[in-house]
């Protein structure tokens, strides 16, 4: 995981993450987690990673195994397996909204004179 992350996902790569740091990440016990898939309840809510419409501040290795993927509009379905990755967006720090002036949106120079 160590490798393939500071080499493959951009926000665990130099110079947003030291190797130090995300081997330190790496180790805490939250961090790793296995699922193992129920056949007897199928449809059981652990076996979620993510739900549609529910917001989500978490990334997602698949390390081993394979999952299943619905997504869009068209409920499209495929399978994905070791290092597959998704909710890079959850790594990535919030947009900052933007207060721009309507002058500035506008292409107006604040110190040019409107008279």
């Amino acid at each position: 995981a160590h490798r393939f992350l500071a080499t493959e996902v951009n926000l665990f790569c130099s110079p947003q993450m030291s190797e130090k740091i995300l081997l330190r990440l790496l180790k805490h016990p939250e961090v790793i987690k296995e699922i193992k898939f129920d056949t007897e309840n199928k449809k059981g809510s652990e076996h979620y990673l993510y739900q549609r419409n529910k917001p989500a501040d978490y990334f997602i290795l698949i390390l081993q195994g394979k999952v299943e993927v619905e997504a869009g509009k068209e409920n499209m379905k495929f399978e994905t397996g070791p290092f597959s990755f998704y909710g890079v967006m959850a790594l990535s720090p919030s947009p900052v909204a933007d207060f721009r002036s309507p002058s500035h949106a506008s292409g107006l120079n604040r110190s040019v004179s409107l008279n």
